[in-house]
């Protein structure tokens, strides 16, 4: 699909196609088993430029913040820092583990924000709907991930070219036309 994975996938390539450098550290621990997954996505200015793709402490620029949960965490968490990292959250709150063996908890969303905005600060964080725009605009709610780059690449916090973005979706050769909708209507 279009998970995190793919997402530092397919802008790797566009970094390639734009002709900069960039370096993808998965993290997937336990996700097989319902856990959560991260990726450190470095784009440099110039082929050989990124030394290592492990985002060091408070040097993120952008966080896509796909499940908020995950992004609040602390190791993603330790990564942000007020006055230089954006973040761009879904507003979907996906269910943990633990609601999931305890269905009457609610997940505190309200406190899973308040961490993200006290990490970069109020006027950092953008509040997008992926989730929901995705099931009602593309029928599918993994085009939340790619509508989330879309928004974040329109507000200017991914330095690649749409046009290499759009070709990474295509030379993936996955959902290629929902992808690149779900990539055009988070621009909008």
């Amino acid at each position: 699909g279009t998970g995190v994975v793919t997402i530092g996938t397919i802008l790797a390539i566009a970094d390639h196609l734009d002709g900069l450098d960039a370096a993808v550290l998965d993290q997937t621990g336990l996700a097989q088993k319902g856990g959560s997954v991260v990726s450190h996505i470095r784009l440099g200015p110039a082929p050989g430029s990124v030394a290592s793709p492990r985002i060091p402490a408070g040097e993120a620029d952008l966080v896509l913040a796909c499940d908020m949960v995950t992004a609040a965490a602390p190791d993603p968490r330790s990564r942000i820092a007020a006055g230089r990292t954006h973040i761009v959250v879904n507003a979907y709150a996906s269910i943990t583990g633990e609601q999931a063996r305890h269905p009457g908890r609610r997940l505190p969303s309200e406190t899973v924000l308040s961490a993200l905005r006290r990490a970069a600060g109020d006027e950092a964080v953008t509040l997008v709907d992926a989730t929901r725009l995705a099931n009602a605009l593309i029928g599918d709610s993994i085009g939340g991930n790619l509508l989330l780059v879309g928004h974040a690449w329109q507000q200017g916090l991914v330095p690649l070219g749409a046009e290499a973005i759009e070709a990474a979706i295509r030379s993936l050769g996955v959902a290629v036309d929902q992808n690149l909708r779900a990539f055009a209507l988070g621009r909008r």
